[in-house]
């Protein structure tokens, strides 16, 4: 049996312990993710925070309030139940990242990462790294793409009131990401990319070596084509969030130009 890797700090390991006792799972990350691992819950359960610090203070609020942390079954009731289950169905996950500017770009960003936990983002991997920013990898339960995204922002917003979304994802995609949805060689994806056998869609940005092209016309053609995305889990719920993400990058764009020469208003949630 393969040995689990511990977490180098105890406070963070005692909380997987407690994780993985309530029956969640540590799935591991590529070492450019900087995570210790994603926590996944049960089938039809929400998810613990995977970051560490939120996973601690995730844990600590409900120790401190005296009731089950969110995705905890009620008192007494057994997490892997025989037979089916009395509740009625979870709606579907999606898995998205959220990118905001922030108000007080000189601001330290950890400053904010009580009142995103406060205000629902705990399903939410924070980022970071790049100044005056942050991004938010979620991975949310709702009834359909739009409603995740919107009520991901919604949520943001409550904790920082002035932060701008910048960019939704998926959505634009370059050469490698491509080759590897599509489960071919870099080599062989460019010939498909640039070729006029199969429609391939034109890249949405062009710039020094690099095309970028909308995820959702990838999918798309790969879908006139018969090839399904070999990386996807979910063909439709990636497509429905790719587009939801396209639709709302466009917004942000439009939001920023758009009204300088009063245009139609722009949905509150994209702007």
């Amino acid at each position: 049996m393969e040995r689990r890797k511990r977490h180098k700090d105890k406070d963070v390991q005692a909380a997987t312990d407690y994780a993985l006792a309530a029956g969640r799972r540590l799935v591991p990350v590529d070492k450019s993710a900087h995570a210790f691992g994603k926590l996944r819950c049960p089938p039809q359960r929400r998810r613990l925070p995977e970051r560490p610090v939120l996973l601690k203070r995730h844990l600590g609020h409900a120790a401190g309030s005296g009731r089950p942390c969110q995705g905890d079954p009620p008192l007494g009731r057994q997490l892997f139940a025989p037979g089916h289950t009395t509740e009625a169905p979870m709606s579907a996950e999606y898995e998205f990242t959220l990118k905001f500017a922030l108000p007080a770009p000189a601001g330290d960003p950890e400053t904010h990462l009580d009142a995103l936990f406060e205000a629902g983002c705990d399903d939410a991997m924070v980022g970071l790294g790049q100044h005056g920013s942050i991004g938010l990898d979620f991975c949310r339960h709702a009834d359909s793409a739009p409603a995740a995204l919107a009520s991901a922002i919604r949520d943001v917003r409550r904790a920082i009131p002035r932060a701008r979304l910048i960019e939704a994802a998926p959505d634009l995609i370059g050469l490698s990401e491509i080759a590897e949805l599509l489960g071919c060689s870099r080599q062989n994806t460019r010939k498909i990319v640039t070729g006029r056998r199969g429609g391939f869609p034109p890249p949405a940005h062009t710039g020094g070596h690099a095309s970028l092209w909308h995820l959702v016309d990838v999918l798309d053609w790969a879908e006139g084509e018969g090839a399904r995305p070999v990386t996807a889990e979910n063909p439709r719920r990636l497509y429905e969030l790719a587009t939801a993400s396209a639709s709302a990058n466009a917004s942000i764009q439009y939001a920023r130009y758009g009204r300088r020469r009063g245009n139609a208003e722009i949905p509150p949630e994209a702007s």
